[in-house]
């Protein structure tokens, strides 16, 4: 069940000289949305090394971008973005052709640089849901945020050790780059850390509520010791999610559960928000009738030592 608390606002936008965005557009204040808190999960703090709103931040590892914090400044309104039924516009990251890429790039550089929608604690572990390029269309698409390069950023005491991303698979088409959407009402309830055996993170991803879809929802597991790796499921049929073995017409259908026991999977299909930790190895979606088990003590790849592949159930 979420746990919120009110989002602060704060009354400007401080930019830096890093920062390639023009919020200068209509953007919609986050005044009334907010996200969870509880003693293990904390919003983002505007006097924070890394988390303040318009502070330059490497923590990816990678090019440096300015940071802003969801609640804490307007997020820039742009429509003219959108693109197709759902709104999400094509990046062309990863197109052949270079310059077309360039030119692309280009026209998302009104949107926030970068922001973080959620940040939680374990231990020594702190983990913070995080999206690039981030934009609304409040018109069109009311109650979602754009974004690009969805990914948790994970860090150890302070050192930031590796990200858990989609990769761009939940994009349907890896090859080429396009925008996710976030609901604003679920902000708060895509990451979970479980205080098991080892420590585990748990990441969602919401798509819409469709008829037309076979999948609307999925998450992931990763133990936190683990990060630079990716971890799977072996999944009974059903609890998987994986692209569509029959040739897709449409985004709807490009995702679909899979077909047999012992899949082995990245995504699992799930219903509710908030799992129940049954014992330090086991995990249980109430609402789905799935129970996830984390055996820690088998080593399934040589190459990478305690490479797991923990397992899904129907249970009722």
């Amino acid at each position: 069940m979420k746990r919120s608390i009110t989002a602060i606002v704060t009354a400007a936008v401080i930019l830096t000289n890093l920062t390639a965005c023009d919020n200068s557009g209509s953007g919609i204040s986050q005044s009334d949305q907010s996200f969870s808190s509880d003693e293990n999960s904390q919003s983002g703090d505007a006097d924070s090394d890394t988390c303040g709103p318009g502070v330059p931040d490497d923590n990816s590892g990678k090019e440096i971008k300015t940071r802003y914090v969801y609640g804490e400044v307007e997020i820039p309104d742009i429509p003219d973005l959108s693109e197709g039924e759902e709104g999400r516009a094509h990046t062309w990251e990863g197109y052949l052709d270079q310059d077309r890429y360039l030119e692309k790039s280009k026209e998302f550089e009104r949107c926030l640089d970068s922001m973080v929608f959620e940040t939680h604690t374990l231990g020594e572990y702190t983990v913070s849901l995080v999206g690039d390029k981030v934009r609304t269309d409040s018109k069109k698409f009311p109650g979602y945020i754009f974004i690009q390069h969805f990914r948790a950023e994970v860090e150890k005491n302070g050192e930031h050790i590796g990200d858990i991303s989609d990769g761009g698979w939940l994009n349907y088409l890896p090859q080429f780059g396009e925008e996710l959407r976030l609901h604003a009402d679920k902000i708060g309830d895509y990451i979970d850390l479980y205080d098991l055996e080892e420590p585990i993170i748990t990441l969602r991803y919401w798509f819409d509520d469709d008829p037309r879809r076979l999948v609307t929802k999925c998450v992931s597991f990763v133990a936190l010791t683990e990060v630079p790796y990716n971890r799977a499921l072996s999944v009974e049929k059903g609890i998987g999610v994986t692209f569509n073995p029959v040739a897709p017409n449409s985004p709807y259908d490009r995702l679909a559960p899979n077909e047999a026991d012992g899949d082995t999977i990245l995504w699992s299909i799930f219903g509710s928000d908030e799992f129940k930790v049954v014992d330090k190895n086991t995990l249980l979606d109430e609402e789905a009738g799935i129970e996830f088990t984390f055996d820690f003590t088998k080593d399934t790849n040589p190459l990478h030592p305690k490479d797991y592949i923990f397992g899904a159930k129907w249970v009722n």
